[in-house]
């Protein structure tokens, strides 16, 4: 599974079809990308991690602080294009993308995962065209990688 993590002041996701949106204040936005091999099994480990991440800033100026500690929000959207691959030719591979039934499973297992778990994740839209908005604040920006 591929993560693209950014620190948000505030971040919209909008159904293009159906203009339906979800909305966040500061927080992090996160991109899902998921890949042939991938499984629920670290999803506890990689939630706690998003909501204990240490990138906002404390009083002194450290990036000290995490979601859980300032009250902030976490959203969640799949991303299908994470998983390509442009390292040949102009036109991505997508050759380790996980199938789209199986990606929507994942997504959708990660998301009650999180709920299971007591954290709150504002969901994207699945197989759907979006847009998302969002005021980047840093810019503070992490790529993940799972499993490592």
């Amino acid at each position: 599974m591929i993560l693209v993590i950014q620190k948000v002041k505030e971040a919209e996701v909008r159904d293009v079809d159906t203009g339906e949106s979800h909305r966040i204040g500061p927080g992090l936005l996160v991109l899902m990308g998921f890949e042939k091999g991938d499984d629920s099994s670290l999803f506890p480990k990689i939630i706690d991690k998003l909501f204990h991440l240490r990138v906002f800033e404390d009083d002194q100026g450290k990036l000290n602080l995490s979601v859980l500690d300032l009250g902030y929000e976490v959203m969640a959207i799949p991303n299908f294009t994470l998983a390509g691959n442009i390292q040949k030719g102009r036109r991505p591979s997508f050759d380790k993308a996980l199938d789209w039934e199986t990606s929507e499973r994942l997504y959708k297992n990660f998301l009650k995962t999180a709920e299971n778990l007591g954290y709150r994740i504002v969901p994207g839209f699945f197989r759907k065209h979006m847009q998302i908005f969002l005021v980047n604040d840093g810019p503070v920006t992490l790529v993940g990688r799972f499993p490592t």
